[in-house]
């Protein structure tokens, strides 16, 4: 994994897809379609990887499967592997080409994106760290494209390295859904591709990210310095969807209420993800402790509450900071902080509200 928590070089293989892409922008992405796909498939473990990931998908079946393992494992060659199949072929040969095909798009638009990311003030940027989070994102879609393996290494990285994968995974997600990478030129005038980006990575961030910090922090569904490696462009989204709505009182209002009530944060996501008023009152309703938040105010506006639930959770996951323990023993009692994480809650709400 490429740094996200210092100033670090882009690698010279995506320098030099850079090059190349700035050579002849147009072109770019059929061109490493091909090379990928020429690499897939020449690679029988690759053949065998999406044979299991499309598996009853194009008429994929266990015992094609069974025979590519087979063939593989009697020291047989792509061609040999080929021969086995027959017919059957064809239609690892499509899901090859699917996959290709995704792997040069995501390529393509990592490397638009760290073109823009200069253009866009990504110098005056470089030594901060959602910067290097989103440059590090970028980097890893590009290098996982020309066949290197990813991964965040030890233990101790796992806060940064989340912050990254985070990143990486709502970025990934982004491309697919818009065609196109999540800079700030494609969000800033669009409300609908902002919000995708950002409860994008709110919700990769629970419900992996965060479990994944769990293991720095005695169970904590969080990760220490969350703000800090939050992608750049996944922030900016959260920023342009507070713009909107920041001088609104029901906004402010259920900030407060949400971050200070006793939903857990994956609530405050299914609020922010929710599709009308009706779904929020029925999120709220499943917390018992929670219910004297309703009715929700007369005329209230869906955008209010949904950046409203955003912002709380922010607003949570930057004070679990303050349950950052030096030892398992002294996690063991968590309550021993809450007049801190009160403070740093009350703080951080102050500064959801402000925008």
């Amino acid at each position: 994994m490429f740094g996200t928590s210092q100033p670090s070089n882009i690698p010279p293989q995506v320098e030099k897809m850079k090059s190349e892409y700035n050579k002849n922008p147009g072109d770019y992405e059929v061109k490493v379609k091909g090379e990928i796909q020429e690499r897939l498939m020449g690679d029988p473990q690759e053949w065998i990887l999406q044979a299991e990931a499309n598996k009853s998908k194009s008429g994929i079946t266990d015992e094609i499967i069974r025979d590519m393992k087979e063939g593989l494992a009697a020291g047989n060659n792509i061609e040999d592997i080929k021969e086995v199949l027959g017919v059957n072929k064809g239609k690892i040969e499509n899901v090859i080409g699917y996959k290709a095909s995704d792997m040069a798009k995501q390529r393509t638009c990592a490397i638009k994106a760290l073109v823009a990311m200069n253009k866009e003030g990504g110098i005056k940027r470089i030594h901060h760290n959602d910067h290097l989070v989103s440059q590090a994102a970028y980097v890893n879609i590009a290098m996982a494209s020309d066949g290197f393996e990813v991964h965040a290494g030890c233990k101790s990285s796992l806060d940064r390295a989340g912050g990254e994968l985070t990143t990486r995974t709502a970025y990934e997600d982004y491309i697919r859904q818009h065609n196109e990478p999540p800079t700030r030129e494609n969000l800033k005038n669009s409300p609908e591709k902002a919000k995708f980006l950002a409860t994008q990575y709110m919700s990769i961030y629970q419900k992996s990210t965060a479990q994944i910090g769990a293991q720095n922090r005695f169970g904590l569904d969080a990760t220490k310095t969350y703000e800090r490696f939050v992608g750049s462009e996944a922030k900016y989204a959260m920023q342009l969807r507070t713009d909107k709505v920041k001088g609104s009182r029901d906004y402010k209002d259920y900030v407060k209420s949400f971050a200070e009530s006793n939903m857990g944060d994956e609530k405050l996501l299914e609020i922010a993800l929710a599709g009308d008023i009706e779904e929020i009152t029925s999120v709220i309703g499943e917390s018992e402790k929670d219910r004297d938040l309703l009715p929700l105010k007369t005329g209230v506006k869906l955008n209010d509450i949904q950046v409203a639930a955003q912002n709380a959770f922010n607003a949570r996951k930057i004070a679990k900071d303050a349950f950052t323990f030096e030892s398992e023993i002294k996690a063991q009692n968590p309550f021993s902080k809450k007049n801190e994480y009160n403070k740093k809650l009350k703080k951080t709400i102050n500064r959801m509200q402000e925008g």
